[in-house]
């Protein structure tokens, strides 16, 4: 599977790329070129409501999603083409509500877009719900097994109480379930029942897949780090503690989850956390179980790739 684009980049991506990207409109999909180096992305100009296809390399896009407030993590499995975005708000309307706005929904909601065809030259977007278990706000999701299965993070399901709630509240319990993919939703389609679930003492804010896919490194907004089989979704070993976020926090929700980002290195041993504002990263050693802070003071940019061996090497 090939995790194209994490939503740590889209605080960048989603202002920068999606100026040079962005249409006007809302169609659901665009006519494709040959893609070079796929992206997918949310859209900054339209406000983030919406996942994009393009290629970094021409800076265009190919195709574009409906307007539904509004995907922020995404995930990607580029064998099938199926992107899922969790929301970071939403924008409500009520059941049964005439003329609602464009890009609400009655519900939190997973927002999918996927391709039409083999050629991927014609793309369609939708999204799934559930009534039982909510959907995490800002929480994560990895799809499994070339996109029949996936993860989600899952709180206390509980409906918006009007309009003026576009961030709901993550309530306990927490979870990370395991869902078979539905049919592509060309209409709101219901989650169904979990083959399997993960109780977490926080929500997902990341969910990192081992290079083979039977291990998810699960970083939640409480600063612990899970590892749990994707295929029983059990632990695999002792849950490990990690420095906080420091002075961030996410308006409405009351934690860092909108500030935490992961990255698991190409060792498949190290996953590297941010702190936040200290200026420092969280070095976690899955085999070891523990967790040490690396400086990275004097390191210039604001993106770096990490390269085998970091930082042992």
């Amino acid at each position: 599977m090939t995790r194209l684009l994490r939503w740590w980049a889209m605080l960048v991506i989603c202002n920068f790329i999606g100026t040079i990207f962005g249409q006007p409109g809302s169609a659901s999909t665009t006519q494709s070129a040959t893609l070079e180096d796929p992206i997918v992305k949310t859209d900054g100009v339209g406000g983030c409501t919406r996942i994009q296809v393009g290629d970094s390399k021409t800076l265009r896009v190919i195709a574009a999603g409906k307007d539904i407030d509004a995907p922020a993590r995404i995930d990607v499995d580029w064998s099938t083409g199926l992107a899922l975005g969790v929301q970071s708000h939403m924008l409500f309307a009520p059941p049964r509500m005439r003329n609602p706005p464009r890009a609400s929904t009655d519900t939190p909601i997973l927002y999918a877009m996927w391709p039409r065809d083999a050629m991927r030259t014609s793309w369609n977007s939708g999204y799934y719900y559930s009534l039982q278990y909510g959907i995490a706000t800002m929480g994560d999701t990895a799809i499994l097994d070339g996109g029949d299965t996936f993860l989600l993070a899952t709180v206390r399901w509980r409906a918006p109480v009007d309009s003026a709630e576009t961030v709901v509240p993550n309530v306990r319990p927490f979870h990370v379930r395991k869902f078979t993919t539905p049919p592509h939703p060309t209409r709101p389609t219901n989650l169904g029942e979990p083959l399997a679930s993960f109780e977490t003492d926080g929500v997902a804010a990341q969910i990192e897949l081992s290079a083979d896919g039977s291990v998810a490194h699960i970083v939640t907004d409480r600063h612990v780090v899970h590892s749990i089989s994707t295929d029983t979704l059990t632990e695999i070993a002792p849950p490990i503690s990690i420095p906080p976020i420091t002075g961030l926090q996410t308006m409405v929700l009351g934690t860092t989850i909108a500030f935490l980002r992961a990255d698991l290195a190409p060792d498949d041993r190290h996953l590297v956390v941010n702190q936040g504002r200290t200026g420092n990263l969280t070095l976690v050693d899955l085999e070891a179980r523990t967790a040490r802070t690396v400086s990275v003071h004097g390191v210039e940019g604001t993106g770096r790739r990490l390269g085998p061996g970091w930082p042992l090497s």
